[in-house]
């Protein structure tokens, strides 16, 4: 009865309540997808990355969310040391035995106003907007709802209140506040706010303000430090609230300089998200190529034995140099 039951919350019970929104426990990894600020916040030409995070494995169809995004500096602002970026961000995600999914694609602007000449602090204000899908299989002989838990061989009335799929525009905002520091290090702190319009999502039709996506802030924080030659420190903070629902995680990872000359650095770090999982993160970063693997140990009642979410992803800046014009001189020898 209680498998029969936890299929049937799987299956429905995500059509009108409230959910939580996509989340990483490698936040840093997925920057568009936190805040539109972040596009184009970088040093490089053009950056390109993905994320894949499959959670509850122990399931029999684990939630499984991949996403990718690209995003470049295109143009200067109306400043000389201004700048604008732009990027898209795709994503998807599956939820569990009842097969629902959501997906989405979000494009993304952002304005740099450099505070100094120098570049050295930068405040960034982003806008980012797309168009979000969700849709479920009524067909899947594992969506059981409550009436037919009760009497196996009735038909519930509520499944012709059930759009298969619904579409919606999401609107999302947000600020970025940048700080370099000695040794091409960084401070970085964020906010933003999601679902500005507040759109219809429901898949049981238009119920007035309760099916609404209701805004969701958030707010990161992350900086390295440079403990000596070898060594570095990278502490990072997030901060969610989506009506009654809150989510803070802090994570540090450590980094350390294995090849100087092909400048390759291995990491590694614990993380804690406040009532629900401790991550364990690895990864090692080349050049402008970085990597990482996560592992979240569930602390929570949700999920036995400590199987939590196994996340991996990657992102590497490109950077492309224009050959610089050599003038030709003629050297007349002397006579």
């Amino acid at each position: 009865m209680k498998k029969y039951l936890l299929i049937a919350i799987l299956g429905f019970g995500f059509l009108g309540i409230q959910a939580q929104d996509i989340h990483f426990t490698q936040f840093t990894m997925s920057p568009l997808m936190m805040n539109p600020a972040n596009t184009g916040a970088f040093f490089g030409s053009y950056r390109i990355g993905g994320i894949y995070r499959d959670q509850w494995s122990h399931l029999s169809n684990s939630f499984q969310t991949p996403a990718v995004y690209v995003d470049a500096p295109i143009i200067r602002g109306f400043r000389k040391n201004d700048w604008v970026g732009v990027g898209m961000n795709f994503f998807q995600d599956k939820a569990g035995v009842a097969g629902l999914q959501f997906s989405g694609v979000l494009m993304s602007a952002a304005y740099h106003l450099a505070l100094d000449k120098k570049r050295q602090n930068v405040l960034t204000f982003g806008f980012g907007g797309g168009n979000m899908n969700r849709r479920i299989d009524l067909n899947n002989d594992r969506i059981k709802l409550y009436d037919e838990l009760e009497d196996p061989n009735v038909t519930s009335q509520d499944r012709m209140s059930i759009q298969e799929k619904t579409d919606y525009i999401d609107l999302n905002a947000g600020l970025l506040f940048t700080r370099k520091m000695k040794n091409g290090k960084a401070l970085h702190l964020g906010v933003a706010l999601n679902h500005l319009n507040k759109p219809d999502y429901n898949l049981r039709g238009g119920n007035g303000d309760a099916d609404r996506l209701p805004w969701r802030i958030s707010a990161t924080a992350d900086m390295e430090f440079a403990l000596n030659d070898q060594w570095s420190l990278t502490p990072a903070l997030l901060f969610q609230n989506m009506t009654n629902i809150s989510e803070i995680q802090a994570q540090a990872l450590a980094g350390y300089l294995f090849d100087a000359q092909k400048e390759i650095t291995l990491l590694g770090g614990l993380g804690y998200r406040v009532g629900d999982a401790i991550p364990v993160i690895i990864g090692a970063q080349w050049k402008t190529l970085r990597v990482g693997v996560s592992w979240d140990y569930n602390t929570s009642e949700v999920t036995p034995n400590g199987n939590g979410g196994f996340e991996i992803a990657a992102s590497y800046i490109g950077r492309i140099f224009k050959k610089p014009a050599v003038k030709r001189v003629i050297i007349c020898p002397r006579y």
